[in-house]
């Protein structure tokens, strides 16, 4: 995120930051609203386009079948419908990081919060359709990941 910022607010107003290299906050100041919009496309498309697409579940539908018809008893193909654990570890950092986005430009550009509005309703409806009809209950951490996703809330309140 970080990385991403500074070049983006740097490579848009490389001119000014040339003519004038002790400005260098006044240049990021200038430059940071135009990256809001490259995280807003970000989001929606995050939204709109890969939850969507990560509801369906297209791999494990085809590895489903493939599976099925590879599957030697009717035990084995009964197995195969168990439903499959819910996946913290790819969901959460995502989630956080558009926490962390919506947060730090909801100040630069405020366009940035419906975006996050829409993104935060259409994935927990999802994602709470998926645990209720799709995911199954595997491993629980006993509330061990909670003191990694409040320190990463606050880490993004800092930066905002």
């Amino acid at each position: 995120f970080i990385a991403s910022f500074l070049a983006g607010a740097l490579l848009n107003q490389i001119a000014q930051f040339v003519a004038a290299p002790g400005a260098v906050l006044s240049v990021l100041g200038t430059g940071a609203p135009q990256t809001a919009s490259f995280f807003i496309a970000y989001i929606l498309f995050s939204a709109l386009v890969v939850s969507p697409i990560g509801a369906l579940r297209p791999l494990s539908l085809l590895s489903l079948w493939v599976r099925s018809g590879l599957a030697a008893t009717p035990r084995a193909r009964a197995r195969l419908w168990d439903p499959p654990a819910a996946k913290y570890a790819g969901s959460c950092p995502h989630h956080s990081m558009v926490l962390l986005l919506g947060l730090v430009y909801c100040v630069v550009h405020p366009l940035v919060l419906p975006a996050c509005c829409c993104y935060f309703g259409l994935v927990g409806l999802l994602e709470r359709y998926q645990h209720c009809y799709c995911w199954g209950r595997g491993y629980e951490s006993g509330g061990r990941m909670w003191s990694q996703v409040f320190r990463q809330v606050m880490v993004s309140l800092y930066l905002s």
